[in-house]
């Protein structure tokens, strides 16, 4: 017996489940994008920041663009990491002004486009301003080093200095 003569023996059975189906498919959809109708971020992926040079963090949506004014202060994203059952923040890292320009205007721009919209002139630019558009630094450390600089490898090679073995990234829950 085929599948399709199980199916017209059992009509009531196989419209059952696939109505379950359609609307477990559908309510997996709504719950996925419902952060986008409340406005809420809050089941979403985060990365922890810091507002005072890594001497404390916090964990707020991964799609900010860091520098970004928390509680009157500028945040900046926080790599942490552990070494031994100590956590510490080993560098910061920031976006440029130019590239926090052209990735904003970009993501501006495909929140508001309509269809028939040209893209705006600065798409050409975003994945550079992304990759390269970034700036890293120890906490401490007044200067910011860009991250195609020699100096910035250094900076994010996080090594225990008791042990000099690599520290271990910590990633918000």
């Amino acid at each position: 017996m085929s599948i399709r003569e199980k199916i017209n023996e059992k009509k009531n059975w196989s419209i059952g489940v696939a109505y379950l189906l359609m609307v477990l498919g559908t309510g997996a959809i709504f719950y996925q994008v419902s952060d986008s109708f409340s406005g809420t971020t809050s089941r979403g992926p985060t990365q922890f920041y810091t507002s005072d040079d890594g001497i404390t963090w916090f964990t707020d949506d991964s799609k900010r663009l860091p520098p970004f004014d928390h509680e009157g202060r500028q945040a900046v994203l926080a790599h942490v990491f552990r070494c031994d059952s100590k956590l510490f923040v080993a560098y910061l890292e920031r976006f440029t002004p130019e590239a926090q320009r052209i990735i904003s205007t970009v993501e501006n721009a495909a929140r508001q486009a309509k269809p028939g919209d040209k893209p705006p002139p600065e798409l050409a630019q975003v994945e550079s301003a992304q990759r390269f558009g970034r700036e890293v630094k120890r906490p401490g450390d007044k200067k910011w080093v860009p991250i195609s600089h020699p100096d910035a490898g250094k900076i994010m090679n996080v090594v225990c200095p008791d042990t000099g073995q690599v520290a271990l990234r910590e990633y918000p829950r």
